[in-house]
């Protein structure tokens, strides 16, 4: 062998020794990729288990607020005026109704109030209706006992029981006002607003 002269197997031995190097170098940075992916799977299962975890307590949350809605909503007594225009008294506003005599108590007051709505259209019958019941109506002692009875009755407040008279007030204005059209919005022969 020459001094200056490398053998063929130290360079293939040097090859291979660089190929290992390769290698070990790519198995060890495929490795911590692995262990980095399988940390951070592990970091989002546990994740997801907590959101999981969470969404259940929050269903759960839910509904228990609902049925305690649907509590509240049962204890509450029906509405004595129904809510679509024009308005109208419901059952349970004709039950109060009959049980406070409205209607007769509508005939006496609207015969005095009559020349205040006389060419008013049917709107402003009611807000007139409104104001006077809840501004310039003053019961007397007894109507006023009458009213708390009622309210508490049908367990009520005293302005639901008023909100029915304000209906009947209007209805029979609109009566002595428009003859010829009563009860023409409603078919039931409640009234209109």
């Amino acid at each position: 062998m020459n001094p200056g002269q490398i053998p063929l197997w130290f360079y293939i031995i040097m090859a291979c020794a660089a190929v290992v190097g390769v290698l070990i170098t790519l198995w060890v940075r495929i490795t911590k990729k692995i262990k980095e992916r399988e940390d951070k799977i592990k970091e989002e299962a546990e994740w997801r288990g907590m959101m999981d975890a969470h969404k259940s307590d929050v269903t759960t949350f839910i509904k228990e607020i609902r049925e305690d809605i649907k509590r509240i909503f049962q204890r509450l007594p029906p509405a004595p005026v129904s809510s679509q225009s024009p308005l109208a008294l419901t059952e349970f506003g004709e039950q109060i109704s009959k049980d406070l005599r409205a209607q007769n108590w509508a005939k006496k007051h609207a015969q005095n109030l009559l020349n205040k709505v006389t060419g008013s259209p049917e709107y402003e019958i009611y807000e007139y209706c409104v104001e006077y019941v809840k501004d310039e109506f003053k019961p007397t002692e007894e109507e006023s006992a009458v009213l708390r009875k009622v309210a508490y009755d049908h367990g009520i407040a005293v302005e639901q029981v008023l909100d029915v008279l304000i209906v009947e007030l209007r209805d029979e204005l609109l009566k002595l006002v428009r003859p010829d059209q009563e009860n023409e919005n409603d078919p039931s022969g409640q009234g209109t607003a």
